[in-house]
């Protein structure tokens, strides 16, 4: 059912007014959760990488320098780290006992929603955009944290929603053919996510692992096709 509406979706975007834009892009979006920094990276924000594709409503640029797009993002965040867990038995440091862990974040962020421009020019388009989002994210703990048959590994998984408001604009200088050109995007704003929960079975009952907060300044750079 939801395969059937999202091509139904598509299929009106494409005849209202059709594709404008297919980029690949790269951003942030902030993390000051003090168990992200000490778990899983030394930085305040999520870095990732996708893709970003958008749909013209009404007429074309070329008709109206006013636009509005409905955009759609997917983001991929792999990030991990090295944890070092020391237990001093008594006889001082030379003789403490220390053991690695690895942790590792796989997280895939799909948003949508519109996207209001106005040209300015010929070849550049400043921007207002909101998108709600559905994050999907993974944690994985281990001592080999690449063996996925690993008995002692702890991998759970976890999906919440997001949001985002974003100012930003877009620069098309090349022209190629008659209509299409390459544009370069870059955007600043603010994202709140839902807190992700993570909780581990633990012989039929719920076992809370923690949670994560993701908030604050969002930032996306991205380089690609302009229709």
């Amino acid at each position: 059912m939801t395969s059937i509406l999202g091509i139904a979706l598509l299929s009106a975007f494409a005849h209202a007014g059709g594709l404008s834009e297919i980029s690949v892009q790269m951003g942030r979006f902030g993390a000051p959760d003090d168990n992200w920094s000490s778990t899983f990276s030394d930085s305040s924000g999520v870095p990732g990488q996708g893709l970003r594709v958008a749909w013209r409503l009404g007429d074309g640029p070329d008709a109206n320098p006013r636009g509005l797009e409905i955009v759609a993002d997917w983001d991929h965040e792999v990030r991990g780290a090295q944890l070092d867990i020391g237990s001093d038995a008594g006889w001082g440091d030379d003789y403490a006992d220390t053991s690695v862990l690895y942790t590792k974040f796989v997280g895939n962020r799909f948003a949508l929603g519109p996207r209001l421009s106005y040209r300015v020019g010929d070849w550049f388009v400043p921007y207002a955009t909101a998108q709600l989002a559905a994050w999907q994210s993974r944690i994985a703990i281990d001592e080999d944290i690449e063996d996925d048959e690993n008995p002692n590994q702890v991998a759970i998984g976890s999906l919440t929603g997001a949001g985002v408001v974003a100012v930003g604009f877009d620069v098309r200088p090349i022209t190629i053919g008659e209509r299409a050109r390459v544009g370069s995007h870059l955007e600043l704003g603010y994202g709140y996510a839902l807190p992700m929960r993570y909780t581990a079975d633990n012989g039929g009952k719920g076992l809370d692992i923690g949670s994560l907060d993701f908030r604050g300044l969002t930032v996306n750079w991205g380089v690609g096709i302009r229709l």
